[in-house]
């Protein structure tokens, strides 16, 4: 038997030929403002420990009167957005796990409320934890001498504003460092940075995710012994970010939600935020006492991707940081930065609604069966997601034949329409043309697609030729 040559049938690859199939399959252009290479080595990073804490808290987001409730589901601090001043529920477990108060209803008088009550139940205020975040309408001087001598957080660096209106990662951890720096520099660092605390949303995309969060802390270690301060480091809440949410599809939001929680702790956030009592919790008690993840301080230091991807987050943030010390500050470069975040919101809503960027849940891999609810507002894809609800109401399913090659492209935009894919006996013909397809329905009546256009744009104009008559 003759023996088997494997050089004959599989001869030696070049290492130009392996960087041209790793750059080809591997590409990845995220719009955060840095290059992802296909591969790291073991040079393009040096390796370094951020921060040297294991675990966190789980904190839920509720109302005051269903407090009871989250703490069975796992929680271990309690969140709450007040829009006005309330009356603290006799079920709020003060002195037994850190609260945290915020919204435009945190004043004076819900801060002297709050004292009452904690004094009330044999707790001084000096002994509680969490944060007493006030109104914009409190100044800062004063919001600080309220909680002199307690350790209460009060004064927030909101970073949510900023991505909710499209903000790259590096615009945010840029505003961050001025948003800090600002403060410290107003209000004396000695006073302000015992009660100061960053509040970040965390996506899904958990290599970037933990990058981002380790290249804060590198930044705001930089500006604290600018300042000449006693500590090297803040807290950090994590929330989950709302940017790519899918509410129709619940297994997919939860999927997306276990991956966002995973960044949050392993990028070291202090405190993890579920923004509902039913799963997020148990999430994080299984990502904890089951994934370990809170076993190991910085458990990403070494990583030679999430090394160089935070030495770039934090230089190319500390280059903008610096543009803005420029310009006089954060408030004086406000507009200056909303005019850089616009243009990254536009191009990745472009796309996004194009389905250049996927999706999950969202412009790709959609479930058939969905929850007839709500989508999120912040959300890029709830147009997207109005398209299905709309879709799935018409009646009888559109029937399509295709006529040349479907593209993924195309795929998607039937998945979105709810329309099923047939060899004949069809409602609509499908032709592929040079720059996309013309459809034509039983009335000839006919319309056409550019491929790579707007998936809603596309689906509207198709739902209106499937269902002529429907609003």
């Amino acid at each position: 038997m003759e023996s088997l040559d494997l050089l004959k049938h599989f001869p030696p690859v070049s290492d130009s030929e392996w960087q041209n199939l790793l750059e080809q399959d591997l590409s990845w252009e995220p719009t955060e403002g840095i290059e992802i290479q296909p591969f790291y080595r073991r040079s393009v990073a040096n390796y370094s420990h951020v921060f040297d804490h294991t675990d966190f808290v789980i904190c839920v987001e509720t109302q005051l009167d269903q407090t009871r409730e989250a703490s069975l589901a796992g929680a271990e601090a309690l969140s709450f957005l007040l829009d006005q001043s309330e009356l603290i529920a006799d079920e709020v477990p003060f002195g037994e796990v850190p609260l945290f108060f915020r919204g435009d209803g945190i004043d004076l008088k819900f801060f002297e409320h709050l004292c009452h009550q904690a004094s009330s139940r044999g707790y001084d205020i000096s002994e509680l934890q969490g944060s007493v975040t006030f109104s914009d309408q409190i100044e800062v001087p004063q919001a600080l001498e309220a909680v002199q001598g307690t350790p209460l957080w009060s004064q927030v660096i909101d970073i949510a504003p900023w991505h909710d209106v499209g903000a790259s990662l590096i615009h945010q951890l840029a505003c961050a460092y001025a948003s800090l720096s600002d403060v410290l520099a107003e209000f004396g660092a000695d006073d302000a940075v015992d009660h100061l605390y960053f509040r970040i949303p965390v996506g899904e995309r958990i290599l970037l995710e933990i990058a981002h969060l380790r290249a804060l802390r590198i930044g705001v270690s930089r500006i604290l012994d600018a300042y000449q301060t006693q500590k090297r480091t803040l807290p950090i809440m994590a929330v989950p970010s709302s940017r790519y949410e899918t509410r129709l599809d619940p297994d997919t939001h939860l999927a997306r939600q276990t991956l966002q929680y995973m960044a949050a702790i392993i990028g070291g956030s202090n405190v993890i935020v579920s923004p509902e009592i039913k799963h997020g919790p148990k999430i994080l008690q299984i990502l904890r006492h089951e994934g370990n993840l809170n076993t190991v301080a910085d458990a990403a230091a070494g990583s030679w991707m999430i090394e160089a991807l935070t030495d770039s987050f934090a230089s190319e943030a500390w280059k903008i940081f610096q543009s803005i010390e420029e310009k006089g500050g954060m408030k004086q470069s406000h507009s200056w930065m909303n005019l850089q975040i616009q243009q990254t919101q536009e191009q990745r809503s472009v796309a996004v609604l194009s389905g250049d960027i996927p999706v999950v849940g969202g412009n790709i891999y959609l479930s058939d069966q969905f929850e007839d609810t709500v989508p999120h507002e912040k959300s890029l894809v709830a147009s997207l997601e109005d398209l299905r609800k709309r879709a799935h109401l018409l009646h009888p399913p559109t029937r399509v034949q295709i006529h040349g090659s479907p593209t993924s492209w195309l795929h998607r935009l039937m998945d979105i329409c709810a329309l099923e894919i047939v060899d004949s006996s069809a409602d609509i013909h499908l032709h592929a043309t040079s720059d996309g397809f013309t459809a034509e329905n039983a009335h000839e009546h006919r319309i056409s697609i550019n491929e790579g256009e707007s998936l809603v744009v596309a689906a509207n104009d198709l739902l209106k030729l499937a269902h002529p008559h429907a609003s």
